[in-house]
């Protein structure tokens, strides 16, 4: 009797984490996405080289506030 309670019990549990860890929308179905997407433009090769220095020292410097619970 307690077997069956416990084990009826774990799975309930189980299947309500699940459940709550469901996606109920996808970001492709929206939109008000698609009409951003729909603007964008991929940028040159060229224009990488340029945008992608200061997108990694951001990204660092974002790292490191992060690990140190720096907000400035």
């Amino acid at each position: 009797m307690l077997k069956n309670f416990i084990l009826v019990s774990l799975l309930l549990t189980i299947s309500l984490s699940l459940i709550g860890c469901m996606q109920t929308t996808s970001l492709s179905d929206n939109s008000s996405v698609k009409e951003d997407m729909k603007e964008f433009i991929e940028p040159e090769p060229s224009d990488w080289v340029t945008f992608i220095k200061p997108v990694r020292e951001y990204m660092y410097y974002r790292t490191q506030a992060v690990l140190y619970n720096d907000i400035q």
